[in-house]
């Protein structure tokens, strides 16, 4: 988790409303809690996985969002089910992502 924190906060455009601290990492660790509780089954990468992505994508800019989501796949690269669930939607314009790649 901190590495990608560091990785974003360095590759990542400079942002005010960015936050990878001590209050993003509560929160990531929070929803993976809740993640893994709600699916007992579900191996530690990808809970973690899936809670990082899904705390920190909504706040990103556009030009960002592919970075990030190659940061992920970088850091969780035996995770099965990153590139079945990376289809994002940006910011209500309908713009698709998969696999880290504009639809």
């Amino acid at each position: 988790m901190t590495v990608l924190y560091k990785l974003s906060k360095e590759q990542l455009s400079s942002q005010h409303h960015y936050d990878f601290g001590l209050r993003a990492l509560k929160s990531v660790l929070v929803m993976a809690g809740s993640l893994k509780r709600s699916s007992p089954d579900m191996s530690e990468a990808l809970v973690l996985m899936r809670a990082l992505r899904d705390m920190n994508l909504p706040k990103f800019v556009y030009d960002d969002v592919p970075l990030f989501l190659g940061l992920i796949n970088d850091l969780f690269p035996g995770t099965p089910s990153y590139n079945q669930l990376t289809c994002v939607v940006s910011a209500g314009q309908g713009t698709a992502w998969h696999d880290g790649q504009h639809v």
